[in-house]
């Protein structure tokens, strides 16, 4: 992390006079996708600790600025406005897909370097005037769907079911997934969606197991991705289950 880290600094260094360096984080810290956004908060606090100590980045102070996103795509685009009007050289987040898409504007406009920390090729593809200025660490599901279908065909499976988010999260992974499965000769014989914060999924999970299928393919992240394996699971499901 830090190499990144420094490189992305070292992009500021010239603007600025001696205070320091001043980086913002947007993450989901509470909501659906706390699971994930607080360990990645707690990773740039220890960060800051671990800069603190060693006297910085090149010889700079560095401050991280972190706001909580609280799982919304609204909140996500309000805590970008903010950093950038507080002047940070770079912002780091955010946690979900659809969230790090809504920021994509308001960095292209500041033109602030931003790193992602969600998976979505399309937060980085095509590599436009928008996303010129966007990174992001975790594999693309393109990448990850490849992965789990050579998986899926050396066990024997031949049917499969997807059941995802019903957001840019959701659908990337299933366009992608059902795109690689047909390609390697699997069938797709369901495929459904289900919102982060729904609490039951059971019309979905039985319409999956009309179907029948060897393996299904669970196209969520965080807490909410529990859910359709806890009622596949509970509904008598004795097939493979993939989580993404």
């Amino acid at each position: 992390m830090k190499r990144w880290l420094v490189a992305l600094l070292l992009l500021g260094l010239s603007a600025l006079a001696q205070e320091a360096l001043k980086v913002g984080v947007v993450v989901s810290a509470t909501g659906p996708a706390a699971s994930l956004g607080i360990p990645e908060r707690n990773t740039f606090l220890m960060l800051q600790e671990m800069l603190d100590r060693t006297g910085g980045v090149a010889g700079r102070k560095v401050q991280f600025v972190i706001l909580d996103d609280a799982s919304d795509t609204t909140q996500a685009v309000r805590n970008t406005r903010r950093l950038v009007e507080e002047g940070v050289v770079a912002i780091v987040g955010t946690t979900t897909t659809p969230a790090s898409l809504g920021m994509i504007p308001v960095v292209a406009e500041a033109k602030v370097p931003m790193i992602s920390l969600a998976a979505s090729k399309d937060i980085i593809h095509p590599v436009d005037a928008q996303r010129f200025w966007v990174f992001k660490t975790p594999q693309t599901e393109e990448l990850m769907a490849r992965a789990i279908v050579a998986d899926m065909v050396a066990r024997g499976v031949k049917t499969v079911a997807y059941i995802g988010f019903n957001d840019a999260y959701g659908e990337g992974w299933a366009r992608f997934f059902e795109t690689e499965a047909r390609a390697k000769g699997l069938q797709v014989v369901a495929s459904e969606r289900y919102a982060r914060t729904d609490t039951s999924v059971t019309g979905q999970v039985l319409r999956i197991l009309a179907r029948r299928p060897d393996a299904v393919l669970i196209g969520a992240s965080g807490t909410p991705a529990v859910l359709p394996q806890r009622t596949l699971k509970e509904r008598g499901y004795a097939g493979l289950i993939y989580q993404t």
